[in-house]
This record gives C-alpha cells, structure tokens and sequence, in this order.
C-alpha cells in the first residue's frame, strides 16, 4: 500500500512539472511514448516545498549528491529519477527525516485526513 501511495504522489508530480514546463518542453525534441516517466530535481524540489519545507544549504548539497547517485546518468542538477530512484530518494528522506520532512508528511497526512473526512 506504501509503495502504491508513493507511486501515485510520483505520478502526480511528474504531471504537475510537465504541465508547469510545457512551453519550455515544446521547443525540445519531444519524448517518445515508451520512454519511462520520470520526475526532475525541479519537480522535487517543488515536492518538498509543498510540504512547507525549505532545505538550508547544506540540506541541498546532501541532496544533491544523493540525487547523483541516485541518477542513472549520475547527474545532480538535471538528475531524472525514475520511480525506482523516486522511492530510494523516499526512503532516505525518512531515514534521515529530511529538513524535518517526516513531521510536515504527517502535518499534511492529518490535514489531508481531516478534510476528506477520514
């Protein structure tokens, strides 16, 4: 079931960064159909913001290198992560509760909660 919650916030972040870059990705060579989703350190960094937190700096150059290695091109500033990576990236987020991330993942569960009466 985690791994299915994960899978589906991936989804929705990957959709919300190509939607917020579509006239940017229309002068690129268009993706072909079979190739993998997969979700940029943009659209990360725009997944942790909307959990109301804000790395410092040296939060971001744990992250940029965790993005590295994480990347199958080992990239950091234009790192793509496929699902794989995304929940390898999850779990050290937990691990290491991330800028605080656990706490603000559970501010945002009992929220999400409480508005869908659940």
């Amino acid at each position: 079931r985690e791994v299915e919650d994960f899978r589906q916030i991936f989804r929705i972040w990957v959709k919300r960064v190509r939607d917020l870059n579509a006239a940017v990705e229309q002068a690129i060579e268009p993706r072909s159909k079979g190739a993998p989703e997969t979700l940029s350190r943009d659209g990360i960094l725009r997944l942790i913001r909307s959990l109301g937190i804000s790395p410092d700096k040296p939060m971001m150059w744990r992250l940029d290198r965790r993005l590295k290695g994480l990347d199958a091109e080992g990239r950091s500033d234009g790192a793509q992560l496929r699902f794989e990576s995304f929940l390898r990236l999850m779990r050290w987020f937990l691990d290491i509760d991330f800028a605080g991330i656990t706490g603000a993942a559970a501010t945002l569960a009992r929220r999400t909660d409480g508005s869908t009466g659940g």
